[in-house]
């Protein structure tokens, strides 16, 4: 099956410098030209404005002026530019924008055209063009990966970045490592994905109550927590979300009955590094009696009502799992 590397806007104007820098943007660079290697085709997108752009602040939008065609600013960053097999260009009508390399481009039908079905996803910004050009790959029909070594995000409000790697997550993409030293070798840090399940049912005595697990290892052993564990690079967080609840209580839950809650990422809410979990809530008709396994010491069905503290931050979970509304 062939691949292709998507490199997303590593422009000028987006890296240190420019109209509308993504602060350490230049890092992605590196890792971008390792996975370039692995992929059978590469391509790279590109902001190309008109003059006047509605997204401009001076014409009431949101951004300042950036990457206006025949600009110094537009231009793709030259490494990028030399290994790229094909570029498109996109917000190129004066009155809309278009975040996603896939909008009025022909994009999909030129990766289909080629029998590419997977889609590696990288460059700037994760929480903007990244985001909606890995939702619309997805949308089209392609497995999509995102390597967080290879993403830098704007952040405008803190943490914009993480919540869109965990939204890609949910919605099928694989977030993770797609190089043996990535972790490592972008000069910081990436998260690892964990998926957490909030599974909820009747109560005998009415209301409500909570499968969880008591916890067999550290970090937190002997506490409870929610059903969960670390995302594989082959599963999306969904499939790990049941493949985890099986594991720990021996509940059988298909993974697209998983009602997806959002990310979490506190500061050291896990002592072993860079944690983002993904959080879903599974909705029981009737309680069905587990088995604990794998990480669990013990598995049960609990009362809300006086609660221990859960460790890590699935009290967060479980409180955004009880107040969700179909």
């Amino acid at each position: 099956m062939a691949s292709a590397l998507l490199i997303v806007d590593v422009q000028r104007d987006f890296l240190p410098g420019g109209a509308l820098a993504v602060p350490d943007g230049t890092r992605v660079i590196e890792p971008l030209l390792a996975l370039a290697a692995t992929a059978s085709l590469v391509v790279a997108s590109r902001d190309t404005h008109p003059a006047e752009h509605s997204s401009f602040s001076a014409q009431g939008g949101s951004w300042p002026e950036h990457c206006v065609v025949g600009s110094d600013g537009a231009e793709l960053e030259p490494r990028i530019a030399a290994i790229a097999d094909l570029v498109v260009c996109k917000g190129t009508a004066l009155d809309r924008d278009a975040y996603s390399a896939f909008d009025g481009t022909g994009l999909t039908a030129m990766l289909q055209a080629r029998a590419i079905t997977t889609v590696l996803i990288g460059g700037l910004a994760t929480d903007y063009c990244v985001r909606a050009s890995a939702l619309d790959a997805l949308a089209a029909g392609f497995e999509v990966r995102v390597d967080p070594a290879t993403v830098a995000a704007v952040d405008v409000a803190p943490g914009d970045g993480l919540r869109a790697l965990g939204e890609l997550a949910a919605a099928g993409a694989i977030v993770g490592p797609q190089l043996a030293d990535s972790r490592t070798g972008c000069g910081r840090p990436t998260p690892r994905l964990t998926a957490d399940v909030a599974c909820l049912s009747p109560a005998p005595a009415g209301g409500r109550q909570v499968l969880l697990v008591r916890r067999a290892r550290e970090p937190h052993a002997g506490s409870l927590a929610l059903p969960g564990g670390f995302v594989e690079p082959t599963e999306s967080a969904a499939q790990a979300g049941a493949r985890e609840l099986g594991e720990e209580t021996g509940l059988a839950v298909d993974a697209e009955a998983l009602v997806e809650l959002g990310s979490f990422s506190a500061p050291g809410r896990d002592p072993r590094g860079w944690i983002v979990s993904i959080a879903f809530l599974a909705l029981l008709d009737e309680p069905v009696p587990p088995t604990a396994g794998d990480d669990a010491a013990a598995a049960d069905w609990y009362p809300l009502a006086g609660l221990e503290p859960l460790a890590f931050d699935h009290d967060e979970i479980l409180a955004r799992a009880l107040a969700y509304r179909p």
